[in-house]
């Protein structure tokens, strides 16, 4: 399942809106017990836990780089994320 979240003003006080201008975006793929959260904003993401914690644990493991057996690397510079399966890693 995949719960997403799109929004032209912040949905708390706390939360400011990119400098980029651009709305805010939150992204939550769950299987199981395992959820990942991608958005474009810190604070939107904290805010977010935080309202999660008020009703179940929630444990934040810091930044990704496994989930469900997909290899995940960050370059952030280039503005682009490497998805790898097991299969092609050869593991």
């Amino acid at each position: 399942m995949v719960f997403s979240g799109h929004w032209s003003s912040p949905p708390d006080p706390s939360i400011t809106m990119p400098s980029d201008g651009a709305d805010l975006i939150l992204i939550v793929p769950v299987h199981m017990d395992d959820g990942l959260g991608i958005t474009n904003s810190m604070p939107l993401y904290n805010w977010f836990i935080n309202e999660l914690c008020k009703d179940i644990e929630v444990v934040d493991m810091g930044p990704v780089s496994l989930y469900l057996g997909i290899h995940i690397t960050h370059d952030r510079t280039n503005r682009k994320l490497l998805l790898q399966t097991s299969s092609i890693l050869g593991t």
